[in-house]
């Protein structure tokens, strides 16, 4: 069902099929699929405001969404996706997936045992998650228990200094009271790309990740004060760009030393070409706009830079082709298809001409080439196949030929370890002329031409294209 404009209702909405609306209000419970089918998307260009939502299947809100004073309940399976705030007026729970632009609970308890990404999280109540919670720089909470789980804190500001124990205004997570662990937790700290960019270095006092009033450690059987001589969690960057040294646990909180990393400087001896180093810090620059025009769906540099290897990866799957094979490919047919006027000539040569004696003629002779470039001084490998034609025609007087010939290559290019393919189509117009004297011959031919270069490369799912042309 398709509904142009917004929908309002007072009673309970329930979808068990397909539904689109520009905006959706509902007074009563939204509830989107059933426990034995989750094949049943909504999707909400603008805002949702329901008294609750009960979801199985998928619900994409374009806008904001508030789900009222009902619990909002993302079942196992169920996905929740709301490009704005999500806002819920009851405690809450997900064992779905669920992302947000933002997140504001008041003072209702928030579940988590799937995954959620929340954005900066306002919140007065309660939260815990054993699953996966992804959560920004200066989210709050009365109290948090990550038991069991990974929670991934996001660092936003291109000022470390804000974060710091002394001077600073900002934590990661900012508790009114406790904090609680077990020996199984994650805490990862990750920076956005503006963070990554900034370049600022940490100060050298802690920066705050977790402020509370105390931390706690659940041994399976008590929970108890936080003890640094026992008790363990894990804390570590989420990034080979971000440094995170000297953690301390205390009874307040999580600290840690935080420094931006250059990007040059990680993949410094990790065996990544001199131009993959060069992109890297190119990216690594205020001009986050300048670095999506290039890199469009392949992803930011923050989201690929999880480790080394993801970075080196990433980089040299984006990086311009620096192999030479396009300015190859197109040489190749210039030469095969000036090789072919040339082989015009010698084959005339074979041919006894009396005085005075002219002749008309057309000829045809196939282009073909093949190379295999290996990789080496950090330029990418190809395989290159040419295979075109020359057509020409000519006249012969009395010991000389005049002619012309046009050219067509097509070289197909397959690049190694790399999801690319380039085509190159070369098109030439040659004059040439041939003379005989007894035992001596002058051959001359003036060409000129031109070469259509398009590209596909892949990454993933994602795809680039390139188109340009070339003359020579």
């Amino acid at each position: 069902m398709s509904v142009t404009g917004a929908v309002t209702t007072a009673t309970t909405v329930t979808n068990t099929g397909s539904f689109s609306a520009d905006a959706l209000t509902a007074t009563g419970l939204l509830a989107n699929g059933a426990a034995d089918d989750s094949t049943a998307p909504m999707t909400i260009t603008n805002d949702l405001t329901s008294a609750g939502v009960t979801n199985y299947a998928a619900i994409t809100v374009g806008g904001n969404m508030d789900a009222g004073a009902v619990a909002l309940t993302n079942n196992a399976g169920g996905t929740i996706a709301v490009t704005g705030s999500l806002t819920i007026g009851a405690d809450s729970t997900n064992a779905g997936t669920l992302t947000a632009g933002s997140f504001t609970g008041g003072a209702h308890a928030f579940g988590n045992t799937g995954t959620a990404s929340l954005g900066v999280m306002t919140s007065t109540g309660a939260i815990t998650s054993s699953g996966m919670l992804s959560i920004s720089e200066g989210s709050t909470a009365a109290s948090f228990v990550g038991s069991g789980g990974t929670t991934n804190l996001m660092i936003t500001t291109t000022d470390l200094t804000t974060l710091n124990t002394s001077g600073g205004t900002q934590e990661l997570l900012d508790l009114t009271g406790a904090a609680t662990f077990d020996g199984s937790s994650k805490v990862m700290i990750y920076a956005s790309e503006a963070t990554l960019e900034s370049g600022s270095a940490a100060a050298e006092d802690a920066e705050v990740i977790i402020s509370g009033s105390a931390m706690q450690f659940d041994d399976g059987t008590t929970t108890d004060a936080y003890d640094d001589s026992t008790d363990s969690i894990s804390v570590s960057s989420g990034s080979a760009l971000l440094s995170i040294t000297d953690v301390q646990l205390t009874a307040a909180g999580i600290t840690a030393d935080i420094s931006i990393n250059s990007a040059g400087d990680v993949l410094n001896g990790s065996g990544a070409t001199d131009s993959t180093e060069d992109l890297a810090n190119a990216f690594q620059s205020d001009d986050l706009a300048a670095e999506q025009v290039v890199t469009g769906v392949y992803g930011t540099l923050a989201a690929n830079s999880g480790s080394v290897e993801e970075l080196t990866d990433y980089l040299d799957d984006i990086r311009p082709d620096d192999s030479g094979s396009a300015v190859m490919a197109a040489s190749e047919a210039t030469t095969a298809a000036m090789g072919n006027i040339m082989n015009r000539g010698a084959n005339l040569r074979g041919v006894s001409f009396g005085d005075l004696q002219t002749g008309d003629n057309v000829w045809i002779q196939a282009l073909y080439s093949k190379a295999d470039q290996d990789a080496r001084d950090g330029n990418l490998g190809y395989e290159s196949t040419l295979a075109g034609f020359t057509f020409g025609a000519d006249r012969d007087m009395d010991g000389q030929t005049f002619g012309f010939a046009v050219s067509y290559g097509d070289s197909h290019i397959d690049f190694d370890g790399r999801d690319q393919r380039d085509e190159v189509t070369t098109y030439l117009g040659s004059l040439y002329h041939f003379m005989r004297r007894d035992t001596m011959y002058i051959d001359s031919s003036l060409t000129l031409g031109g070469s259509d270069h398009k590209g596909r490369r892949l990454s993933g799912a994602a795809q680039m294209n390139s188109k340009y042309h070339s003359e020579q």
